[in-house]
């Protein structure tokens, strides 16, 4: 985590990503559209750099998404699950848990994501508190706030 971190922390360019990223590069370039948008809008997933409902665009929004995600916590884990698609949607629930790496106080949070495709690639990641709220607000292939 501490590499892609980093690597995300130095002017992160997803059509050259460093050495360090090693297959996620490739991957990023293979499965993620250069116009992607990112919608955190669960309450308990906001952070200050990532407010409920802001948006982030394109490779660059989606590497400051992560990277601003990525930077309290020094260490996480994660476990999905009750993955559903419908459509262009894939649906699922997110258990995280993290430590904060300035704190050291341990965080626990469970959200539910929507995942947008279209032709073999992610043009969409919304972010939502729970489950029914993940399924009730898509609208026009990117999830919307309600």
């Amino acid at each position: 985590m501490e590499v892609v971190r980093d690597a995300l922390a130095e002017n992160f360019d997803p059509a050259d990503p460093p050495p360090a990223f090693g297959r996620l590069g490739e991957l990023l370039l293979e499965f993620v559209d250069p116009d992607v948008v990112v919608h955190p809008l669960a309450s308990k997933f906001s952070l200050p750099d990532m407010p409920r409902g802001a948006e982030f665009r394109g490779w660059e929004g989606w590497t400051a998404f992560w990277r601003d995600w990525l930077e309290p916590w020094e260490d996480w884990w994660y476990e999905i699950g009750n993955i559903a698609e419908s459509g262009d949607h894939v649906v699922l629930d997110l258990e995280i848990r993290a430590r904060g790496r300035e704190s050291g106080i341990p965080v626990e949070v469970k959200l539910s994501q929507v995942w947008t495709l279209r032709n073999g690639k992610i043009v969409g990641l919304a972010v939502f508190d729970t489950r029914a709220e993940a399924l009730d607000t898509t609208e026009g292939g990117i999830p919307r706030p309600a």
